[in-house]
């Protein structure tokens, strides 16, 4: 059967990826194209059939769908070929995950889910708090997720806010465990798009710092950040990944014309 125009396009621009090369080896991109079940899922999206102009429904659809398979296919590539991933971390007694810019979904679709769903999947004893503007309702979450809608983390006085979910985790630790409890606080807002959406991160920033000041003062804490990593310089180099003794460059995303 004779390839599509899309096939025949994801033909070349998988060539052009095998055979790039930065700082003189192949790119993340080349290991993960020699996945096939990724390769068979970008062709499977290929093939199917056009969308009518005027419907954008099933595009919308499809679209998603291929991100979550490759997501998924991604970090399973991952899982296969580090076993060190695959060893579950021994937690202190009391620890709690409080997670900042996401929430839990059956079928995660971002950083943030996704960490969500490990976590209640690989630590079911561990209480897990979750905070992002969207409301959802205690009957959709696993037993030991508890969620919080808040609004205003990245405006002016959104520290209240921050300071809002950290004292209600705080408050569920056993009076017993108070002074032991673990707290890992994973910040994880990497806006991106709207009206001032570099500033809006800055402000989220700085109102987390103020809440971190202002309550964790003799608790025991570490503290994640994550998100975008737009804010490396135009200069600075790509990490060099190794994996199966093969060298990759990781491509970051770094400040440049048009991303600032």
């Amino acid at each position: 059967m004779e390839a599509t125009v899309a096939e025949q396009c994801l033909l070349n621009e998988i060539d052009k990826v095998i055979s790039l090369r930065r700082q003189g080896v192949p790119t993340l991109c080349k290991w993960r194209l020699e996945n096939l079940r990724i390769k068979d899922a970008l062709f499977g999206f290929a093939q199917s059939q056009d969308w009518a102009k005027d419907n954008q429904t099933d595009y919308e659809k499809e679209v998603k769908e291929l991100f979550i398979k490759l997501n998924t296919l991604m970090w399973e590539q991952e899982i296969e070929t580090s076993k060190e991933l695959q060893k579950t971390t021994v937690l202190k007694q009391g620890t709690c995950f409080i997670i900042f810019g996401g929430k839990y979904s059956k079928n995660p679709g971002s950083i943030s889910e996704t960490l969500i769903q490990v976590l209640a999947e690989r630590y079911p004893d561990c209480k897990i708090f979750t905070s992002s503007r969207t409301v959802i309702s205690p009957a959709d979450l696993p037993g030991n997720i508890t969620h919080y809608s808040k609004q205003n983390c990245d405006v002016e006085g959104g520290d209240a806010d921050f300071c809002d979910v950290l004292s209600s985790a705080f408050s569920h630790s056993p009076e017993d465990e108070e002074d032991t409890s673990e707290f890992v606080i994973f910040f994880t807002f990497g806006q991106h798009v709207g009206p001032n959406a570099f500033s809006r991160n800055i402000r989220a920033a700085a109102n987390f710092c103020k809440a971190i000041r202002t309550l964790l003062k003799g608790r025991r804490f570490r503290i994640v950040i994550t998100g975008t990593d737009a804010t490396y310089p135009s200069t600075r180099l790509d990490p060099i990944l190794k994996i199966n003794g093969e060298s990759y460059c990781v491509p970051t995303y770094k400040i440049g014309d048009g991303n600032f």
